[in-house]
């Protein structure tokens, strides 16, 4: 087996990028024995290539890898060098002599970058197990995206071009099919035009595209649209009106102790400091989870945060990448089901290949196979359950982290629910705010706790995180909380409804554009001291 540890590694300094005037060899190299395994490996870790190698490895038992070396090398000519490295004393001077988990054996292959990333985050380069000739031509598609996805930019082909233009006719696996205005097809590939996003996201059927028509592989780079779309633009229109807030989906690009760092669209960072991404940032978020964040109301202006939105809060549509496209980002990402990274494809197609189940050599190599295969499984459940857990762990927090009370910290309900306003209170207000933001003296009215406890629809931490707006004096300040003096009737000029100590009655939204939506009604008393008095549907008026 590879070993546990290798020589150190360089670090990670930045993009490398192709000379001028210099192109990978369009031959494929095999690698014919340890030495030359070696010095493969310390090349990689050296960064002496100047374009990405991909390195294809023939399954233990066979004369030719699963995956089309051949192929690959076609499609991905001028871009990147193939090798190939039976699985024996190559594949395993080859482990010695890379960090761990970058290395390559047993069927497996890999698209090692020319920029090093790699070299101190392994899951920049997904490892691609084949198990078979057909499971083998799949997998290929996925080392040419690889290849594109870190290939330099500039000079990307050598073959014939022309501009055209069509209309897309859909989408199959992971590329667009378009219909030419001048005759023919041509696919679109995600990663010519937005790298890390999948192509259903970038496409949709009967949208008009134009670009430049490889003629040599039919490949259709649309990335030029790209420009019609704004970045900062898009942006800058995700704002909500001055006072009201919104809530957006984001994908997190990086997560550090001090911040979290997301994307409204790629290309274009927002960092959200700690404070304002909740306790435990680091572990709720991490690179490649879609959230939702909040653009909230702060100063004359909006701050992005990520401790806010909760399960039934609206989220506003993600914007498109590319004209007439889709949304980038939708809501189904918010909720993981699939395995990050490396895919693990337990279920693929099998075959034997001619090897004998009642040899010993046989035998061992189909017991080596299952139990990859089984590994795989595990590793994408896992890797899921992870993932979920993430988002169990930001839903909890949401509205100041009152979700997570168990809700017996307390025997009396009265003083139950003062404990988790406090606990709200101090989780959504940061703590530069807190001095000017204090809890106002409030009570709990004779039938707000039982109107909370029928009340269906919305949940406990909205009604905390609104009743500390209210009580901090928020609620007045965000248009989206329509506060407002709840009337005697619906006719215009109606007096407020008032009690016989002074007490005027107030209603604030928990919820907006949803049937029956809920609302919070308080009294504020002469004396200056909040009364919460009941939560109620929309239509329901009575104090």
């Amino acid at each position: 087996m590879p070993p546990e540890s290798a020589p150190a590694t360089p670090a990670f300094d930045g993009l490398a990028a192709t000379p001028p005037g210099q192109v990978p060899p369009s031959s494929i190299t095999v690698v014919e024995d340890a030495a030359a395994a070696r010095d493969l490996a310390q090349r990689l870790r050296a960064r002496s290539f100047p374009w990405p190698v991909v390195l294809i490895t023939v399954a233990s038992g066979q004369e030719e890898p699963f995956i089309p070396a051949q192929d690959v090398a076609d499609q991905v000519e001028g871009l990147a060098q193939v090798y190939v490295m039976p699985t024996g004393p190559q594949s395993w001077a080859f482990s010695n002599e890379m960090p761990p988990f970058t290395q390559v054996y047993g069927g497996a292959s890999r698209v090692y970058a020319p920029d090093g990333r790699w070299l101190q985050d392994p899951y920049a380069s997904p490892l691609r197990m084949a198990f078979s000739h057909p499971d083998g031509v799949r997998k290929s598609d996925l080392l040419v995206s690889d290849v594109f996805a870190v290939a330099p930019v500039a000079d990307r082909s050598s073959h014939p071009v022309r501009t055209v233009s069509g209309m897309v006719e859909g989408v199959v696996a992971t590329r667009g099919l378009v219909s030419l205005s001048d005759g023919g097809m041509a696919s679109v590939w995600a990663e010519l035009t937005v790298t890390g996003v999948p192509i259903e996201r970038l496409l949709r059927p009967q949208q008009a595209v134009s670009g430049v028509l490889d003629e040599t592989t039919n490949r259709l780079d649309i990335s030029a649209m790209r420009g019609e779309v704004v970045p900062e633009r898009v942006v800058a229109d995700s704002r909500p009106a001055p006072g009201e807030h919104r809530h957006v989906l984001v994908r997190v690009e990086s997560v550090t102790a001090q911040e979290v760092t997301v994307a409204l669209v790629p290309g274009v960072p927002v960092a959200v400091p700690a404070v304002l991404a909740g306790p435990d940032a680091a572990e709720a978020f991490a690179a490649g989870d879609v959230v939702a964040a909040t653009w909230w109301p702060e100063g004359e202006g909006h701050e992005l945060r990520l401790d806010l939105w909760e399960e039934d809060d609206p989220i506003a549509p993600a914007p498109a990448l590319l004209p007439d496209g889709p949304p980038w980002l939708t809501e189904a990402d918010t909720h993981p089901d699939a395995a990050e990274g490396e895919e693990a494809d337990g279920d693929a197609s099998r075959e034997d290949d001619g090897i004998d189940p009642s040899s010993p050599l046989g035998a061992e190599i189909l017991e080596l196979r299952r139990s990859v295969e089984e590994r795989s499984r595990e590793v994408a459940r896992l890797r899921a359950e992870r993932a979920d857990l993430r988002r169990r762990l930001r839903a909890g927090r949401a509205g100041g982290g009152s979700a997570v009370l168990t809700g017996r910290e307390f025997l009396d309900p009265v003083e139950q629910f003062r404990f988790e306003v406090h606990v709200a209170w101090a989780g959504r207000i940061p703590a530069s705010d807190k001095a000017r933001r204090p809890l106002r003296r409030y009570e709990i009215g004779p039938d707000f706790l039982t109107s909370l406890e029928a009340l269906q629809g919305v949940s406990r931490s909205k009604v905390l995180g609104v009743v500390v707006e209210v009580l901090t004096d928020l609620a007045k300040e965000l248009a989206g909380r329509d506060l407002h003096r709840l009337r005697e009737s619906a006719a215009g000029g109606a007096a407020a409804v008032t009690r016989e100590d002074g007490a005027v009655c107030y209603r604030a939204a928990l919820q907006r554009e949803t049937a029956s939506a809920r609302r919070l009604h308080y009294w504020e008393r002469p004396d200056g001291v909040i009364e919460l008095s009941r939560v109620v549907k929309h239509d329901d008026m009575t104090p």
